[in-house]
């Protein structure tokens, strides 16, 4: 069963607080760029149903989802009680 209501920034009365953002931890690979990434940040607490918008590659945007799962934040809420909103996420790699 999925009654979990999903909130805009513009519904909620407070929106998501990000507390800690992990980046990925990634060592392989030559690819250069910045993945999108969209999630539900969950009223429970937990990040789900992360869905990569931009790709760089494989192994660097497998490690940005996981990264994006271990997000800490405070959830939304909406007129008091606690709600689910979606945020887009960057991650960004770069060589020299």
């Amino acid at each position: 069963r999925n009654d979990e209501e999903i909130v805009s920034g513009k519904e909620a009365t407070t929106k998501v607080r990000i507390l800690k953002k992990p980046a990925p931890e990634f060592g392989g690979g030559r690819a250069s760029g910045t993945a999108v990434l969209r999630a539900v940040f969950g009223a429970d607490g937990s990040v789900k149903h992360v869905l990569v918008l931009r790709k760089v590659d494989r192994a660097f945007d497998q490690a940005c989802i996981e990264a994006a799962e271990n997000i800490e934040f405070t959830p939304a809420t909406k007129d008091g009680r606690r709600v689910s909103m979606i945020l887009q996420l960057e991650y960004s790699r770069s060589f020299y």
